[in-house]
């Protein structure tokens, strides 16, 4: 099939009686253009709508890049692609609100981001349902997407990652109850790279996958009791 970007109008009208190389095309509304070529079809990339802001829609055309890519027709899952291109831009600017607001609202603005991420996190799922498994994304930059002002601060104080971290009421007060994971992971790097490997190896885990975490994580890793040499040793012991 081959694919060109067309700019649809998104009118609510039928179809285009304007012929294409002796063809009459097809205009869906808010979608864009099907036209049908000696046996082939040629099918328009959807355009985001014109309801979008510039980031929404810089958001929409790169997932629709990501899932023709992928080898997934864009055009139905326009609508997921909307939905994802609001959510995520919605969730840049609730961290932004998060680091800016004061502590009588910073508790409701953590948990609005937190339903953010995981509707962000269901509607990705939800567009490349059915394609094939790309190659992983890279530790750091998936942290950079996932990493919270919350997680960061509790993990400040638990792994004592800073001088003088806010006491445990302070953090409460702000932030509400931790999640488990920050406090069993030192870092968001090391909670990803930690939970693909259990993942992919189980508890049957090469040496290696565990040195390249670690410098993924910075050169070490705090959790050191997932390391297959120690799991070993204490077995054996």
């Amino acid at each position: 099939m081959k694919i060109t970007r067309r700019r649809s109008s998104h009118d609510r009208g039928g179809t285009s009686d304007i012929p294409e190389d002796g063809f009459g095309r097809t205009r869906v509304p808010g979608i864009g253009i099907f036209s049908v070529f000696a046996g082939k079809i040629s099918m328009t990339l959807p355009e985001p709508p014109n309801d979008l802001s510039r980031g929404e829609r810089k958001i929409f055309r790169t997932m629709v890049k990501r899932l023709v890519e992928r080898g997934i027709d864009p055009v139905s899952r326009a609508g997921l692609v909307e939905d994802y291109a609001r959510t995520e831009e919605r969730l840049k600017h609730l961290r932004t609100s998060e680091k800016q607001a004061d502590s009588a609202s910073k508790m409701a603005v953590t948990r609005a981001v937190n339903v953010a991420t995981a509707e962000r996190r269901r509607l990705h799922d939800a567009m490349f349902r059915g394609a094939g498994k790309p190659a992983p994304m890279p530790v750091a930059q998936q942290a950079a997407q996932e990493r919270s002002e919350a997680d960061e601060a509790w993990r400040d104080r638990h792994w004592q990652r800073v001088p003088n971290p806010l006491s445990q009421e302070e953090l409460g007060r702000r932030y509400g109850r931790p999640r488990m994971a920050a406090l069993l992971y030192r870092s968001i790097e090391e909670e990803i790279g930690t939970k693909r490997i259990l993942k992919k190896y189980g508890h049957k885990i090469p040496s290696s996958e565990w040195d390249a975490l670690r410098a993924q994580c910075g050169g070490r890793l705090q959790n050191e009791r997932h390391d297959t040499s120690n799991f070993t040793k204490r077995k054996s012991g």
